[in-house]
């Protein structure tokens, strides 16, 4: 093990197999970095490395857009499992939609709709976000600029609070919230070494580090380099010191 800094230990590791398989489906994961950070095209790139990436296959995706966007539209072209629509569903649509692929690992995608989400109160779709990991076989994926929200902004706010998994990638504006964000996750004494593990990350173009955060997930191995998690060599996972 190398150390980068007094604070921040790199641990880098050949994962192949099973090992490699750091999401656990399903889950509820949170993408977050501001425009041109990487986050769609990682994000896709997770998509086509699915089989390797998540514990279980997934076989369908489903991407809602508030934009359209060439990525997406290469990926449904290159593989049948992608299904794109061009706007944010109602929630009983969703669930619809959801209960239609009722026995298939799943996978749903909002992408480019934070306006839309932060503006929209509706009970209905607080409480389907809230349990569509849990209740339905789903792993849920949502795209955004916004780290924390009113509290007005009940659909986001549930959905950053419950994620198993959050990706943050770069925005020079995060240093705050990122100090927020490690008390949350760390305790007292961390936003330094949070902060420094934050912008090694973010530092190439679409870095980001991905904190793992579902219960099935080792405690030892909290953060991950997510530009050598697709990389497909090592995988550098990080740990923190006071």
């Amino acid at each position: 093990m190398s150390s980068s800094s007094s604070t921040v230990q790199n641990s880098e590791q050949r994962l192949s197999g099973t090992n490699r398989r750091v999401f656990i489906h399903p889950s509820t994961h949170y993408v977050v970095g501001t425009t041109g950070s990487g986050k769609s095209s990682s994000v896709q790139e997770m998509i086509r490395q699915s089989d390797e990436l998540f514990s279980e296959p997934i076989e369908r995706v489903v991407v809602y857009l508030g934009a359209p966007d060439e990525g997406w539209k290469n990926l449904a072209r290159a593989d049948r499992r992608v299904k794109l629509y061009q706007h944010l569903p109602e929630p009983q649509q969703i669930e619809d939609m959801i209960k239609s692929h009722k026995g298939c690992n799943l996978a749903v995608i909002m992408d480019d709709l934070s306006t839309e989400l932060v503006s929209c109160r509706d009970p209905q779709l607080i409480s389907l976000f809230s349990k569509i990991s849990s209740h339905f076989n789903t792993s849920f994926f949502v795209l955004s600029q916004f780290l924390f929200y009113s509290q007005s902004s009940g659909v986001l706010r549930n959905i950053q609070r419950n994620a198993a998994y959050l990706h943050l990638y770069a925005n020079p504006r995060f240093i705050s919230d990122i100090c927020t964000i490690s008390l949350q996750l760390m305790g007292p004494g961390y936003s330094r070494s949070f902060i420094k593990m934050y912008n090694i990350a973010t530092d190439p173009p679409g870095g980001s580090v991905i904190a793992l955060l579902h219960k099935r997930n080792n405690r030892k191995y909290r953060f991950v380099n997510g530009l050598s998690l697709l990389s497909g060599g090592k995988v550098k996972f990080y740990q923190l010191q006071k």
